[in-house]
């Protein structure tokens, strides 16, 4: 039976959203995207180092030890700036990247591999100590960046939540760019850092909503739990995903989950499901059945996120228009999963594929 209680050490440890300055940002954007729609991009990068030796790097990203060197770093860079680029005619308006070593990662990106696509904004908040982080590249005029610190314990704090706000052509738009916790060690045993992310989120969003109830916010990138998570798991634990519509969670126990558990559906219309609960809406359930982002022991698996709140899918100012996965050829190999980077053959490219959202801007309501 799923437990309704959480740890001792989880509920010392709830109050623990930080707001940290924004540390990495060009000069503001021009909003440049144009057209009657705005694409979004995210991409778990997989371990994208660059060749200067910090002392955080993986073993096999240290330069001259792990055989790592600045021609291998740039193979990778090009190697995904080619992905941003082809993932939509003209390149997406705005792209969250995960597994980001830093800044200047971002900014070689930004200014160099990617400039002529016009990314004038580009956003970090290291996490100190940390090997890999969460960054984002984007067109728009950023307004306000918050970082969300995400504390499993005291010692080892995981991937900052980014809550970014960019203004889209007058409308704002909230993401909270995520790298959750990943499942090394057991998916039980590392679910509670998962829900400690929920659970941040959770908070900060429903305070959005209720500011403003059509608020344009979204939740992007991997959070290493498929939209399914707690069905696959048989219901035995909760999950800090789980998915209303492939359940037969009751409401009653719905609300005792409802602190720390995002609760996504596959139709907009069923947003209200469950009373005083963040619900949000998944697009996953528009693309085929069996389709994933990530391949892992025989399956697919959908941890890379888009979940839409309300305003997205409300038909008003900025809404949800499309998704799909990103799986042009060269992204795959012969067995149709994702053609990862290998660093003795110099070639590839990510474990994960990018997902891509399509708003379309709604104008005359």
């Amino acid at each position: 039976m799923a437990t309704k209680r959480l740890s001792r050490s989880f509920r010392r440890l709830l109050p623990i959203l930080i707001l940290l300055c924004l540390t990495a940002a060009v000069a503001p954007a021009q909003n440049r995207a144009a057209g009657s729609r705005v694409t979004v991009l995210a991409y778990n990068v997989d371990n994208l180092f660059d060749s200067t030796l910090d002392g955080t790097e993986y073993p096999e990203y240290r330069p001259r030890q792990g055989g790592w060197s600045d021609r291998l770093y740039r193979e990778r860079l090009a190697n995904t700036a080619k992905v941003i680029r082809e993932s939509t005619g003209g390149g997406p308006d705005i792209v969250v990247l995960e597994e980001v070593e830093n800044q200047s990662v971002l900014e070689a990106l930004a200014n160099r591999y990617l400039k002529p696509l016009g990314y004038s904004s580009y956003v970090m908040v290291p996490v100190a100590g940390s090997a890999i982080n969460v960054g984002l590249l984007t067109r728009f005029a950023v307004t306000s960046v918050r970082a969300h610190k995400v504390l499993a314990d005291t010692r080892h704090p995981l991937r900052n939540i980014l809550e970014v706000t960019l203004d889209v052509r007058g409308v704002p738009l909230t993401l909270f760019a995520c790298h959750w916790k990943a499942k090394s060690g057991g998916s039980q045993a590392t679910e509670e850092g998962r829900r400690i992310a929920a659970h941040i989120i959770i908070t900060r969003m429903e305070a959005l909503l209720r500011a403003r109830p059509d608020a344009e916010v979204m939740v992007v990138g991997d959070l290493n739990e498929s939209v399914n998570e707690y069905e696959r798991t048989g219901g035995q634990y909760q999950t800090a995903l789980i998915d209303l519509d492939g359940t037969k969670l009751s409401p009653e126990l719905a609300g005792s989950y409802s602190r720390d558990s995002i609760f996504v559906v596959d139709r907009p219309d069923e947003m209200r499901t469950v009373p005083e609960a963040l619900v949000l809406y998944s697009p996953w359930g528009t693309v085929p059945q069996g389709t994933g982002s990530y391949w892992y022991r025989g399956t697919w698996e959908t941890i890379d996120q888009f979940l839409l709140g309300p305003g997205l899918v409300d038909g008003r100012g900025l809404s949800f228009n499309g998704f799909q996965v990103v799986d042009k050829g060269y992204l795959v190999n012969r067995l149709g999963h994702p053609a990862a980077w290998r660093t003795s053959a110099g070639s590839g490219y990510s474990d994960h594929l990018p997902i891509l959202l399509t708003l379309s801007v709604v104008t005359g309501n």
